[in-house]
């Protein structure tokens, strides 16, 4: 896009080189360095390409040595618009007043595109913007982006960062939210720790409290594993804040089911389309459809009248394609739906493991059973099972 913009910015030709000699004619351009592009051979001795204004001052000379014969057949690009906005008053006229109006309107804010939101809705940054001024329609210059961005983390608690850059007519809004801190007793309160979830006692490495287990011994969730309450001869009881690395061996299960015969949609190749244009809050229909089948894909495109990195207009075309699907019976062998099983279950375990677990082993199965492949994994991990719980 943007090398066709390029193109057009500095004008080009599309000429016919006609001669019994083209192809050395088209190795001294190459040879000198001057850029043709569409080549297009129409017979033996014609053919058809597209150079730039520049490059085409350099080909008298190899015309001359060739001998062959070049032409003008097209003039495309915005020198050679001007040169025609010269001789027409009116269109000059007109072309100045448009000019103006795209002029005019870079001034606002056309689009607002957010970028980081993860936990928090895009909605509520959209209308705390739109509340601070940063919405389609605002002009430029009533933004104060300092302002604006101090403004948003006052407002939002969740956002620990925004940056806000006007790129044009765009307002590019990048956020970074807030990561929650764990739940963690103070310091200075006494705790004990207990087991996050079951698993086998393996390694302990206490610096605070008294460890009630040892190294081998089954656990369960909640269980004590270290007891902030400490009693001696002699001394009573008191209370510390326990502190410990509790490693354990845990297990993690997962499952899934794969059917052998299933129905799927498939395309049938028949299409319909509608066509429609969007202007603020209003719909301008070009091409209405009444969508003529059951059932259907829909592929919604949309694009902006004039829509670059650093301007836009608010108005857009919509083309929605609507393709005709039926109903098909798909089968897959037995050793594909079990490894689809096997893959679904063990993706089901690592997309909820702990991050800090270290996987040591795994073991998996997969049957067969009334048309149904049924797979099964568990994966054995070594983790820190400790948390803490104050005493109170």
């Amino acid at each position: 896009m943007r090398e066709s913009i390029n193109k057009y910015m500095k004008g080009y030709l599309t000429i016919k080189v006609e001669g019994l000699d083209i192809e050395r004619f088209l190795n001294m351009s190459v040879t000198n360095r001057i850029y043709l592009w569409d080549i297009k051979r129409i017979s033996f001795t014609e053919v058809l390409m597209k150079i730039n204004i520049k490059g085409y001052r350099s080909l008298k000379r190899i015309s001359r040595k060739t001998g062959c014969r070049i032409s003008i057949v097209e003039k495309k690009g915005f020198p050679f618009f001007l040169s025609r906005l010269g001789k027409r008053k009116m269109m000059a006229a007109g072309f100045l007043i448009f000019v103006a109006l795209i002029i005019w309107l870079s001034s606002f804010i056309w689009s607002v595109r957010i970028t980081g939101v993860e936990g928090i809705r895009t909605q509520d940054v959209t209308q705390n913007l739109s509340a601070l001024g940063v919405r389609p329609g605002a002009p430029k210059l009533n933004i104060a982006v300092a302002d604006v961005e101090n403004n948003m983390l006052i407002r939002m608690s969740s956002l620990s960062w925004i940056k806000i850059k006007l790129i044009g007519t765009r307002a590019e809004v990048q956020v970074k939210e807030k990561v929650p801190a764990p739940e963690m007793v103070p310091v200075d309160k006494p705790c004990n720790i207990i087991a996050k979830r079951d698993g086998i006692i393996e390694k302990i490495a206490s610096t605070n409290g008294d460890v009630v287990v040892s190294q081998g011994d089954p656990v369960r969730k909640g269980q004590l594993l270290v007891t902030g309450a400490i009693d001696r001869e002699n001394a009573g009881r008191r209370y510390v804040h326990a502190s410990a690395e509790i490693l354990a061996r845990t297990w993690y299960d997962g499952s899934a089911a794969v059917p052998l015969k299933s129905q799927k949609n498939i395309r049938t190749g028949r299409k319909a389309q509608s066509i429609y244009i969007i202007s603020g809050s209003k719909k301008y229909m070009l091409k209405k459809l009444n969508i003529p089948y059951k059932s259907y894909d829909k592929i919604e495109r949309s694009t902006g009248l004039i829509d670059t990195d650093v301007f836009q207009l608010p108005v857009r075309i919509v083309i929605e394609d609507y393709y005709e699907t039926i109903a098909k019976n798909m089968a897959i062998t037995k050793e594909e739906a079990q490894k689809q099983a096997l893959g679904i279950a063990e993706k089901s375990i690592l997309d909820n493991i702990s991050k800090s677990a270290k996987i040591i082993d795994k073991k998996v199965s997969a049957t067969i059973k009334e048309g149904v492949a049924v797979a099964n994994v568990t994966i054995e991990t070594m983790e820190d099972i400790g948390a803490s719980e104050e005493i109170k």
